[in-house]
Parts: structure tokens; sequence; C-alpha cells
């Protein structure tokens, strides 16, 4: 299972680890990384399931190996 908490109730003064995978009996697995250093960086949600896709605050649209949380790519996504 992977867990998205709410990314406006982390902390402001550092990265929030907001994404975890968690085993069928509530084990924690991993803790996502993130595709920047950026003191405010968090994932907001998950766009897709398979392969495991999720929008990131700094606008990266980052693909996470659901196994391990590792981080397979990160596209910046630039907004108009």
């Amino acid at each position: 299972m992977v867990v998205v908490y709410d990314y406006t109730a982390g902390p402001r003064h550092r990265q929030f680890q907001n994404v975890q995978g968690f085993d069928r009996f509530g084990g924690l697995l991993w803790t996502a990384e993130h595709p920047t250093a950026e003191t405010v960086d968090a994932y907001i949600e998950i766009v897709e399931v398979s392969p495991l896709i999720l929008w990131n605050f700094a606008c990266y649209r980052c693909t996470l190996d659901p196994r391990t949380g590792t981080l397979l790519a990160a596209q910046f996504i630039q907004s108009n």
C-alpha cells in the first residue's frame, strides 16, 4: 500500500517525506525519494498506480519504484 500524507500538514523548514509504502501487515517498507533538494518539496497526489506516478509540489511528475520508493524518473512540467 502507498500512502500520501497531506502536504499542508508537514514541516515548513525542511522537506516533507510524505509518501510511504507499507506491507500488508502495516509495516513500513520505504519512504519515497524526492526529485529535488528544495526545502519545501513534498508530494501532492498519485497520478497513476501502474506505473506509480506522483505529482510533486515543485512541478515534477515523478515515477517511483513501488517496491522501494526509489525515484526512477522525474519530469519537470512547466506551467503556462
